[in-house]
C-alpha cells in the first residue's frame, strides 16, 4: 500500500488482507466471552493516561471546537441517515450508527449491543475510512482552493498567498 502513496497503509493493508480472507474463505470467527469488553477498557486506560489536568485547563478553546465540530458531523450524518432511510429499505438507526464520526470497533460494538445491523454499520464505517483516508486530502486541496478564489474575488485580491506571493494555495513553504 505505500507504494500506491496510500496515506495509512498500515491500516488500509490489513483491512483489505482480512476483508479478502473473509469473503473468500468464509471465515467466521467469535472472540471468547469477555474479551471484547477487556480489550475496551485496556484500550480507554491507555487513552486515559495521556491526558492530564494541565491539559483540560489550557485547551477550553480546543475542546469547544472539538465539541462543535463532533455535534455538526453527528448532525450531519443524522441527516443523511434519514434521507438514505427513506429511499431504501435499512434501518435508520443502522445507518445512523454507521455515519456517525468515531472508530470502526466502537460503533461495531455498539450495534451488536443494541441490536442493530452490525454488517450495515461495519460496511458503512468502512467506506467512511477508506473514502476520508483516499480522497480526503484531494477534497481537501479543491475547497482550499475554489474558497482562495472565492476570497480573491470578493475581495479583489489577485489570489496569491500574503506570505509567499504564490498565485496558488500556499504549500506552507515560504
Amino acid at each position: 500500500m505505500r507504494r500506491l502513496r496510500q496515506p495509512n497503509p498500515w491500516m488500509l493493508g490489513p483491512l483489505i488482507v482480512c476483508a479478502s480472507a473473509g469473503v473468500l474463505l468464509d471465515i467466521e470467527i467469535a472472540l471468547p466471552p469477555g474479551a471484547s469488553d477487556a480489550g475496551q477498557w485496556l484500550i480507554g486506560s491507555a487513552l486515559g493516561c495521556h491526558f492530564d489536568r494541565a491539559f483540560f485547563r489550557k485547551a477550553p478553546a480546543f475542546l469547544l471546537r472539538v465539541l462543535c465540530f463532533t455535534l455538526l458531523a453527528m448532525l450531519v450524518a443524522a441527516g443523511a441517515a434519514l434521507l438514505l432511510a427513506q429511499l431504501g429499505s435499512v434501518d435508520r438507526i443502522s445507518l445512523m450508527l454507521g455515519m456517525m464520526p468515531g472508530g470502526i470497533t466502537e460503533l461495531c460494538l455498539t450495534a451488536e449491543a443494541l441490536h442493530l445491523s452490525v454488517a450495515v454499520v461495519t460496511a458503512l464505517q468502512v467506506l467512511r475510512f477508506v473514502f476520508g483516508d483516499v480522497f480526503g486530502g484531494a477534497v481537501v486541496c479543491v475547497v482550499a482552493e475554489v474558497l482562495a478564489r472565492a476570497i480573491a474575488f470578493l475581495f479583489g485580491h489577485d489570489g496569491s498567498c500574503v506570505a509567499c506571493g504564490n498565485h496558488r494555495v500556499c504549500s506552507g513553504k515560504t
